[in-house]
């Protein structure tokens, strides 16, 4: 709940009593912790110290050979990676997917496609991007995710606009922006848009 409102020195509070009472056992709750505290200081630009709890996440999962919590670990590794390395963040995402699939996650394979695509995006690769943002788009409507499906179109609408094809662009544009308005998305994801 911290972290959802932006609240980092109270999450990472709640972290550190989350480890506390686990006492240092390798478990799957310790992984998830850890990625939780990498996502936090994703968000807050420290990239070194979210890649150290990736990796440290990502070896407990694989003693424990847990699917979704290496699948997440990946996941979370191709995003430190996706500012500098977008070869490597691809890795990480496509390794993410291929566990989410595994696990018949439909939401983690939605949120692997997705960031897989903003990786190729990144590198100009179209073709793939589009591919990858609608698997995604197609996974976020299945499951009523309606945001994250806003983000697939404004995403397709970047791709249509950088191809030159603006009729299109416009389209998935204002598709996203009917969408948001209907289920009062943020100020910030509508002047995105806009």
């Amino acid at each position: 709940l911290h972290e959802l409102r932006g609240e980092y020195p109270q999450a990472f509070q709640w972290i550190e009593r989350g480890l506390g009472a686990l006492a240092g056992r390798a478990s799957a709750e310790i992984a998830h912790l850890l990625l939780l505290a990498g996502l936090i200081n994703i968000r807050q630009g420290d990239y070194d110290a979210a890649l150290q709890q990736c990796q440290a996440a990502l070896r407990i999962a694989e003693s424990l050979n847990d699917v979704r919590a290496l699948a997440r670990a990946n996941n979370l590794l191709g995003i430190t990676y996706l500012r500098g390395n977008s070869a490597a963040a691809i890795e990480h995402f496509e390794r993410a997917l291929d566990l989410y699939q595994r696990a018949g996650d439909l939401q983690g394979q939605a949120m692997a496609h997705n960031l897989s695509a903003n990786a190729r995006f990144n590198m100009g690769r179209w073709k793939e991007a589009d591919h990858h943002y609608r698997r995604a788009r197609e996974a976020f409507d299945k499951m009523g995710d309606v945001y994250n499906r806003v983000m697939a179109d404004n995403n397709l609408g970047g791709i249509a606009l950088n191809q030159g094809r603006l009729d299109e662009a416009l389209a998935f544009y204002q598709e996203a922006l009917r969408a948001l308005e209907q289920i009062g998305g943020s100020a910030y994801v509508l002047g995105v848009i806009h």
